[in-house]
């Protein structure tokens, strides 16, 4: 079972143990293959595909833990390291993932009984305020891509690359959740100020609240700002009370913003997914996460659809951390 445990950011001497890179003849045979979790319920990395690339070279394929089928973080370049120097046995391989907003460096270990250990660092890079985290767990290879002996004088060429799981199985195509009706409350830009009340300052449109900043009359400026020059109509939620999505719309849709010094998020829609990690729905991209709805899968599912819907590829944020406003821009 993968154990997860939040600490700081990547230590720069991860890898100061003594190993040297390996050269071009270092044997990497012993990583190449298809390797699953020995946990087949972790939420965390499912499984692991290294393929030979050439000489001493290694490709390396994550897959997390996503719904409806898990998320492919894609295929990059791994590096070897041996134990010393001009020695030709491959005991650690890294690769590295950077989606735009995090860094995740993944690394494989051989392990006794032919299995692979694999720890992985991530150090968010968006400025979102979340905090850097490592999982470690053990993969069992359950196939084998061997390697042909080359002719003396042709070079060594990577095998074709499989990137189906099983391989000989079709990737099934995504099922979207349905999306139900929008919580949304219309207003009028034009009627949006901040006033001061009750001890705090508000954002409100006529004689509705919308927004409480407290003491921080900037922020509550700031949000104000961005209602009215964005055009927002409609305050729009994920399952109230204390949502864990808010979105804004503007003529039925989200914008695309031009308005500069904005605090945003970026993601894919396209790769956004619904995964359960700790007992939590969460919608993640990779194996980040945006949004996190509790034991609600319903909610996950229909923030999800919102996101497919209108295109969301940033979240965006006024005062962090703990924002009183967030909302959404579309590609």
């Amino acid at each position: 079972m993968m154990q997860k445990s939040f600490g700081g950011a990547i230590a720069a001497g991860l890898l100061s143990v003594g190993l040297f890179a390996g050269a071009a003849c270092a044997d990497t045979h012993d990583f190449f293959g298809n390797w699953a979790n020995a946990d087949p319920s972790s939420n965390d990395i499912t499984r692991i595909v290294v393929h030979p690339a050439g000489p001493g070279q290694v490709t390396v394929q994550v897959f997390a833990r996503c719904y409806p089928t898990d998320c492919d973080w894609g295929a990059v370049p791994g590096h070897a390291y041996v134990d010393t120097f001009n020695q030709h046995e491959v005991r650690i391989i890294t690769a590295s993932f950077d989606p735009g907003f995090a860094h995740t460096i993944v690394i494989l270990r051989t392990s006794p009984g032919g299995d692979l250990g694999v720890q992985a660092l991530t150090e968010f890079t968006d400025n979102s305020g979340r905090t850097d985290y490592e999982i470690r767990g053990k993969f069992h290879k359950v196939q084998f891509f061997p390697v042909p002996m080359p002719m003396p004088s042709m070079p060594l060429l990577p095998l074709p690359f499989q990137p189906h799981w099983p391989p000989a199985a079709p990737t099934p195509m995504p099922i979207l959740p349905l999306m139900g009706p929008e919580d949304c409350i219309p207003i009028s830009p034009s009627t949006v100020a901040v006033a001061h009340i009750a001890g705090g300052w508000k954002v409100v449109a006529g004689s509705t609240y919308l927004l409480d900043f407290g003491s921080d009359k900037p922020s509550a400026d700031r949000a104000a700002s961005v209602i009215i020059g964005e055009g927002f109509d409609q305050q729009c939620f994920v399952k109230r009370p204390n949502p864990s999505m808010m979105y804004w719309k503007s003529g039925g849709h989200v914008p695309n913003s031009q308005m500069p010094n904005q605090d945003c998020v970026g993601s894919d829609p396209i790769a956004t997914a619904v995964a359960k990690i700790g007992g939590s729905w969460r919608i993640v991209q990779g194996p980040h996460g945006l949004l996190d709805f509790g034991p609600d899968q319903a909610a996950a599912n229909q923030a999800l659809a919102v996101i497919k819907k209108y295109h969301l590829n940033r979240q965006c944020f006024i005062q962090r951390p703990n924002p009183q406003m967030s909302y959404w821009l579309a590609q």
